[in-house]
């Protein structure tokens, strides 16, 4: 009897059991269901909210962009011009400086011209005088030296002489020994004779 009742319990608790998981899994579609509509639908408005967003971020930027590039060409304007000015005040700066160059070249130029004429006359000067001094120098070399020449000459003339004077005394003197020598030879062959003669 008990077993029954439990087994009854049981059953209906089961059957209960099985209606509320069957109400929950209802419910819980239906909620996953309101879920995923309330999901698109606040993706839908993120996706127009996005997308106005991105139409004014992109308006907002073409106009910024627009802005930027007439600032930037102001700016080049200005710089161009104010390159312009520089490039103007520079130039004539230059020519300044290029007119001031030319005339202290010019000055420099005729100064240097008169220093080279100065020095070439100095040069000349000293040249002709170191001329004539070497000509007086080379003439008195010469004068010297035909002097040494002419008592050289002398001085041969006279070795010339005794060597001509030595030489005939010395001819004579082979002359002379010669003919002693055959007076000698011829004496001595007498005496020969005469030896003979006498044995």
């Amino acid at each position: 009897m008990l077993d029954q009742k439990l087994e009854e319990q049981s059953g209906r608790f089961d059957r209960k059991l099985e209606e509320q998981s069957a109400c929950f899994d209802q419910k819980l579609e239906e909620q996953s269901a309101c879920f995923d509509r309330k999901l698109e639908e606040q993706s839908a408005r993120f996706d127009r909210k996005l997308e106005e967003q991105s139409a004014r971020f992109d308006q907002k930027l073409e106009e910024q962009s627009a802005r930027f590039d007439r600032k930037l060409e102001e700016q080049s304007a200005r710089f161009d011009q104010k390159l312009e000015e520089q490039s103007a005040w520079f130039d004539r700066k230059l020519e300044e400086q290029e007119a001031r160059f030319d005339k202290k070249f010019e000055e420099q130029n005729t100064c240097f011209g008169k220093r080279m004429e100065e020095q070439e006359v100095r040069f000349d000067e000293k040249l002709s005088r170191s001329i004539r001094e070497s000509e007086n120098l080379v003439l008195e070399a010469g004068e010297r030296n035909r002097a040494i020449l002419e008592q050289k000459i002398d001085d041969l003339r006279v070795d010339v002489s005794e060597l001509q004077q030595y030489y005939r005394a010395n001819r004579m003197q082979q002359d002379t020994t010669e003919l002693l020598r055959k007076q000698v030879k011829g004496l001595e062959e007498r005496v020969e004779i005469l030896e003979a003669r006498i044995g």
